[in-house]
């Protein structure tokens, strides 16, 4: 886990439906490996940086492998329904990667409740 739900957290008040969003870049020193990105939400205490993944995935997983050291952009999303109205939610990044060690840049969270 990328160690963000800290932070990034929303009370659903009146819909419990929330539209995610995360953007930014990664990077990894280690060529030719495969970084695979999912985005998570639960309740209680959220995930530190490096825990294993916890939570309920949002959607699919999105996977790249990196033939370069570049940073790549990043950016993934969706809606979450059912949520229940006045409980606290925080909202992370899974990332599982086949080797090395990624780092971000600019990562920007984005959650908002909708009808």
């Amino acid at each position: 886990m990328l160690g963000t739900g800290g932070t990034r957290k929303l009370t659903p008040i009146y819909s419990g439906r929330v539209v995610l969003r995360y953007d930014g870049s990664s990077v990894n020193g280690t060529a030719n490996n495969t970084e695979t990105h999912s985005l998570y939400n639960g309740i209680g205490a959220a995930p530190a940086n490096n825990a294993g993944v916890t939570g309920t995935q949002l959607g699919v997983a999105i996977g790249n492998t990196s033939a370069s050291t570049f940073f790549t952009p990043r950016s993934q999303g969706g809606i979450i329904a059912g949520l229940t109205v006045g409980t606290a939610y925080w909202f992370d990044l899974g990332d599982q990667i086949s080797a090395g060690n990624a780092q971000y840049s600019a990562m920007q969270c984005r959650a908002k409740e909708v009808l």
